[in-house]
């Protein structure tokens, strides 16, 4: 297969504020497309925000909504293979105001210069984004021009059953990103700081989040042989967190009990975006990268195509492409989901 010019395009975007991003993001896919990007990749939820408040029921859009009409016209007018991910719901038509989506996703839309178009629904949806979204049942491989692009959204790099889903049958992969580093303040509402977290701990170990998330770039690229583009959003996470006392372990009890006493769990959590966009070869090395603050435009050429499933290393048995993650953390994330689905739930019982 020939090379072709990829691009990671790391920006902020503000929450709720979907005509902003998507102006933002216009002048970032333009420089891309300037450098002679064939194939550009946005962050998760680059249009939308990411926050974990009930503003979450009212952002999902129809398949032919703001962001999704935006990904097709600028791909046909920049004569580019765009992806960008948002919050969706799968049918047309607007919702009653206030009222909660049946189904909503984040997804993941790649559009090609022709207007041809592929859906990917985030499978792992991560943690406290259970209360908001539903998941994805299937992978998806894109079939372009460019070669076969297997898609993948953020917490869905860290598990295998996507590597072991792509491995052979891909020649490049792309993966939108939207991860808090979770290492920063715990605030009441009114902006008082109740807490500092310098370290994540979980039943006694060190979490590091940012280190799982380097290592599953690279272990995808080494899997499935083939290149990755990962996009990362920047800036500040600032948020409440759902069943905000699941969170409060990391803290030490003192901390914690402070935290209890001046927000109970309505606190807010402020902390960095993890960024760090990169792109790989398909050796698992970075030959494009930025740091964790500040947007930019990553450009640069790599070579798609799967090599022999033979020459590739097995994918682990287990759940995480990572090793390392505690079992703790695989429960919890599963607890996510029967917690977030009763969220939902209560929410849309208590429609009028």
């Amino acid at each position: 297969m020939p090379e072709i010019t990829v691009a990671a395009i790391q920006m902020d975007a503000q929450v709720g504020e979907v005509e902003a991003n998507l102006a933002h993001a216009t002048e970032l896919v333009e420089q891309a497309a300037a450098q002679g990007a064939q194939l550009i990749v946005l962050p998760e939820m680059f249009s939308a925000g990411y926050e974990y408040t009930d503003r979450n029921f009212d952002l999902p859009e129809p398949l032919d909504g703001p962001t999704a009409t935006w990904i097709v016209e600028t791909a046909r007018r920049l004569q580019v293979h765009l992806l960008g991910s948002f919050p969706a719901r799968m049918m047309s038509g607007p919702l009653p105001s206030g009222s909660v989506p049946e189904k909503a996703y984040i997804i993941a839309m790649l559009a090609a210069p022709d207007s041809q178009r592929w859906v990917y629904s985030k499978i792992h949806v991560a943690m406290w984004e259970n209360c908001y979204f539903v998941r994805g049942t299937k992978p998806v491989i894109a079939e372009t021009e460019l070669g076969r692009i297997g898609l993948l959204i953020c917490w869905d790099q860290v598990f295998a059953d996507l590597a072991r889903a792509y491995q052979g049958r891909v020649d490049l992969l792309c993966i939108p990103s939207s991860p808090p580093t979770w290492v920063g303040t715990m605030e009441d509402p009114s902006g008082r700081v109740l807490a500092q977290l310098g370290t994540f701990k979980s039943m006694g170990r060190t979490v590091d989040g940012v280190d799982w998330f380097d290592r599953a770039q690279v272990l995808h690229a080494q899997s499935a042989g083939v290149p990755v583009v990962y996009a990362a959003r920047c800036g500040t996470f600032h948020s409440p967190i759902p069943y905000g006392s699941s969170f409060l372990i990391a803290l030490g009890i003192r901390d914690a009990v402070r935290v209890l006493r001046g927000a109970g769990n309505k606190y807010w959590l402020r902390c960095p975006m993890m960024g760090r966009s990169s792109i790989l070869d398909a050796q698992g090395e970075r030959v494009a990268h930025t740091g964790q603050d500040g947007e930019a435009v990553l450009v640069t050429t790599v070579q798609p195509g799967a090599p022999e499933l033979h020459t590739l290393p097995p994918v682990p048995r287990g759940q995480t492409l990572v090793p390392g993650i505690p079992w703790l953390q695989l429960l919890f994330d599963r607890t996510m989901i029967a917690q977030g689905q009763r969220y939902c739930q209560r929410r849309r019982d208590s429609q009028p």
